[in-house]
């Protein structure tokens, strides 16, 4: 951009035919205005790109301390998490080490109770049996009582039937005697 003004202040001094002293002095002058306008455009730009870049250093600060608190909020909540974990873990492994333990006391009340199942088992059985040795006792006792009940109905059958006949007799002799004694 200065470049070509300064072709162009070369150009206007060589259309204007001026002498080689006013030309020397037109693009002196020129020369002198052109690197005024470079110096102070160099020093706005100077100036502007200070200002940026203070103002991405200031931006780049307030990111740095947002990333900083954003690291240490993300520390602490994974610091958190990861207590929150172990202590999840650890009522876990109590509340599986509870039920082991209960499952334990389970399976040795079944089998206690198994083991009272099988004797009181053993007990019916054994007082079935003698029950049936009872009952075949009674049934014997029974059929002996029947048989002797029977043989007693017998003889006192036999015992009536000798008592008519003795009485019978008895009124044929009385009646032989009251027919004698006539």
């Amino acid at each position: 951009m200065y470049a070509q003004m300064r072709r162009e202040a070369v150009k206007t001094a060589n259309q204007q035919n001026l002498s080689a002293e006013e030309t020397q002095m037109f693009m002196a002058e020129k020369f002198t205005q052109i690197g005024l306008e470079s110096a102070q455009a160099a020093e706005r730009i100077r100036v502007e790109m200070t200002r940026a870049f203070a103002a991405v250093n200031v931006e780049a600060e307030k990111s740095a301390a947002i990333v900083s608190e954003s690291v240490k909020a993300s520390t602490y909540a994974a610091d958190a998490a990861a207590a929150a974990k172990i202590e999840a873990n650890t009522a876990v492994i109590t509340s599986n080490a509870e039920v082991a333990e209960s499952e334990v006391a389970v399976g040795a009340a079944a089998r206690e109770a198994a083991a009272i199942k099988e004797a009181a088992m053993a007990t019916e059985v054994t007082a079935n049996e003698r029950l049936i040795v009872s009952n075949a006792e009674v049934a014997e006792s029974a059929t002996a009582a029947g048989a002797a009940s029977a043989r007693a109905s017998e003889v006192a059958t036999a015992a009536t039937v000798t008592t008519t006949e003795a009485t019978i007799a008895l009124a044929g002799a009385h009646e032989k005697a009251g027919v004698a004694g006539v």
